[in-house]
């Protein structure tokens, strides 16, 4: 991966006193190890009329790591000592089932449960001599995930309708303060997104 990350200021003091200034642009090129994940699934079925399922998978986040482009991690030692401590290891719980009203139409629902990503006590951590300015960041709580929908198929095609509402509960920070004497006061955001999906499907 690469970032880039410059600052653009403009100000106005008088009429005669403004103008603009640009700090000049960090590059910086990083191999990322991505964590390893765990999967179980299972399936119930009711003489073909019926079906429940489960999923459980276990994505062990803390194990991400941070590599400069000749795989030493050496000069990353702050970010992954952070990303042990700070990120959680993320334990997913799914729930299916389905339903058919005939040989060609199915109802379906489901559920879906993530565990919370972030360290409660985790914060976002900038360098000295940065030119980001984002000093904002969320902490991830939990999430969940509701979903229905119906289907129809035939022999050589098929169409699906789709419903997915997603709860997601955040905990946002302005700025880290937590080496201030009085850390700043955080907000709880939660967010819903509705999603219809509408999909048709030729078998050939």
């Amino acid at each position: 991966l690469t970032d880039n990350n410059f600052a653009n200021m403009d100000y106005y003091l008088t009429s005669t006193n403004n103008g603009n200034f640009d700090t000049p642009t960090a590059t910086s090129s990083y191999l990322v190890s991505s964590p390893w994940k765990v999967n179980a699934s299972a399936a119930l079925f009711f003489e073909q009329k019926a079906l429940i399922s489960a999923e459980y998978s276990s994505a062990f986040n803390s194990g991400t790591f941070f590599m400069d482009t000749n795989g030493s991690a050496s000069s990353f030692a702050d970010e992954n000592s952070g990303i042990k401590t700070m990120l959680n290891n993320v334990q997913t719980i799914k729930i299916g089932a389905e339903y058919k009203l005939s040989s060609n139409l199915s109802l379906r629902a489901g559920f879906a449960n993530m565990s919370a990503g972030s360290n409660p006590k985790s914060d976002k951590l900038l360098r000295y001599n940065t030119t980001r300015t984002d000093v904002e960041y969320f902490l991830n709580n939990n999430t969940k995930f509701y979903t229905a929908g119906i289907g129809y198929r035939e022999s050589n095609w098929y169409i699906d309708f789709a419903y997915v509402n997603k709860f997601q509960d955040e905990t946002f920070f302005p700025y880290n303060s937590n080496k201030l004497p009085v850390r700043v006061a955080s907000a709880d955001v939660q967010t819903t997104n509705n999603n219809f999906v509408f999909t048709v499907g030729l078998k050939f």
